[in-house]
């Protein structure tokens, strides 16, 4: 952790799903409880977050594809979502 908080490293990383959006986002939704996942707002999205002892998580859901932003800080990994957001809902 400390590592990633000197070189402020953070990572988006993205997945497909072969199921259509909506199932997905009810699958998402109702994981995100038993994953401690609480729901944030994001440039006026919701996104669902947790903390873990050094590093900050951010998934959202976008039709059939999953992004996750992962960093050292919540700002920068609000920011690495926000930047996901900013391309894919113009």
């Amino acid at each position: 952790s400390d590592y990633l908080r000197e070189y402020q490293i953070g990572a988006i990383l993205v997945t497909r799903s072969s199921y259509p959006g909506f199932i997905l986002s009810f699958f998402l939704n109702n994981f995100s409880g038993r994953a401690d996942l609480e729901k944030i707002e994001v440039m006026g999205e919701n996104v669902l977050y947790r903390e873990f002892a050094d590093v900050y998580l951010m998934v959202k859901s976008i039709g059939n594809t999953i992004f996750f932003s992962l960093a050292p800080t919540r700002d920068f990994t609000e920011k690495l979502i926000a930047s996901v957001l900013e391309t894919q809902l113009k």
